[in-house]
């Protein structure tokens, strides 16, 4: 006699979950109530889905102990989804965040490869804006499965996060604090760069050095989710002395390269900033033949730090200072995270170095 419908159903939903790795940590499925619940079906229904799938081989049920997929002595099989804004993300977006996924990716694909897991890369549009993402990408996906992402271009998508009941580890340096987006960032683990350590740091160094008007500048100074701005300020109040907030919006996103140029040369003939902490967002076209300095029309006394490792940090002598996070240890974590026994919701704070490429020198040569 052929099975009712739905619990037909459910066994076509639950193969797809257990293949996709839905239910890899550890091996088990929730027990029969919970998962009855979370499915919307009865206890009865569920049994006899379960006992389609065992006689399948795809679980093995122990009395008294719950529901678990067989054992593999190949390790922990899954997929691990690393959702990307668009498929050419890595060729056409900032240096900055390029540089950032590529690193996550191989942590992630580091960790993965051990697990003898897969990591897929799933780009949600064709053109980088959110307004044009299709929800049937991820509605394709089961319920729960592993999903990594970094920064809040996804917020918009958040929703259908929850209501898919991912497992999520979401890989950011923001500020959530006050945002209606905490609700939903507080059901995941968080893996979260410390700029307010690494600014502290950068501050740090530059009043070691005696500088006294340290300037920041970089983009998006006041959005709501940057906390460069007020990590900053409150940094400043912690140094010795007297080091008045000097603040720059140089833009940069979406304009011709080198534009910040002019808006830094001008605002250091405003401030006299003898020091300055800085991002920027586009590829600048640089002499190497002129000091940096030169090349964005500073003062030649001007100390620089940046807030990004950026591929001209180590051209000059002596390279430029920068704050450095380890974005492929935190890759690995992440995958970690994700095929822990309990997802546990929880934020991680991952601490930067000030990387000085004049002191790593120093300490080549022995020094």
């Amino acid at each position: 006699m052929r099975p009712p419908v739905k619990r037909l159903e459910i066994v076509k939903k639950l193969k797809r979950e257990i293949l996709a790795g839905a239910y890899a940590n550890r091996n088990r499925l929730p027990v029969e109530p919970e998962l009855a619940a979370m499915l919307g079906i009865t206890r009865k229904t569920l049994r006899g889905a379960l006992d389609i799938l065992e006689k399948e081989g795809l679980l093995e049920r122990i009395p008294g102990k719950g529901t678990f997929l067989p054992h593999r002595s190949g390790g922990d099989v899954g997929n691990v989804f690393l959702l990307l804004p668009c498929s050419d993300y890595f060729l056409k977006s900032d240096f900055e965040t390029r540089s950032i996924l590529r690193d996550i990716l191989s942590g992630c694909l580091q960790e993965a490869c051990l697990r003898k897991a897969h990591v897929i890369t799933l780009p949600l549009t064709t053109t980088n804006r959110i307004e044009d993402f299709d929800e049937t990408i991820l509605e394709r996906l089961p319920d729960g499965s592993r999903i990594i992402f970094y920064s809040n271009w996804y917020a918009p998508i958040f929703p259908l996060f929850l209501r898919k009941r991912f497992r999520i580890a979401h890989i950011h340096h923001l500020n959530y604090r006050n945002s209606i987006l905490k609700p939903a960032v507080d059901q995941w683990i968080c893996c979260k760069a410390d700029f307010a350590g690494g600014i502290g740091k950068a501050l740090e160094h530059l009043a070691r050095r005696g500088c006294s008007r340290i300037a920041l500048a970089t983009s998006f100074l006041d959005n709501e989710f940057n906390p460069v701005k007020s990590v900053y300020l409150r940094a400043l109040e912690n140094l010795p002395g007297a080091h008045p907030p000097l603040l720059c919006d140089i833009g940069g996103v979406n304009e011709p390269p080198m534009t910040f140029v002019e808006r830094l040369r001008n605002f250091q003939s405003e401030t006299g900033f003898d020091a300055l902490l800085f991002g920027i967002h586009d590829s600048p076209v640089l002499n190497f033949a002129q000091s940096l300095n030169s090349n964005f029309g500073l003062s030649e006394k001007t100390s620089l730090v940046t807030l990004f490792p950026y591929d001209f940090n180590n051209k000059y002598t002596p390279g430029i200072p920068s704050m450095k996070f380890d974005y492929l240890s935190i890759g690995v974590f992440a995958v970690q995270s994700l095929f822990q026994d309990h997802y546990t919701p929880q934020e991680i704070v991952f601490s930067p170095i000030l990387d000085d490429p004049a002191e790593r020198r120093y300490a080549y040569h022995g020094g």
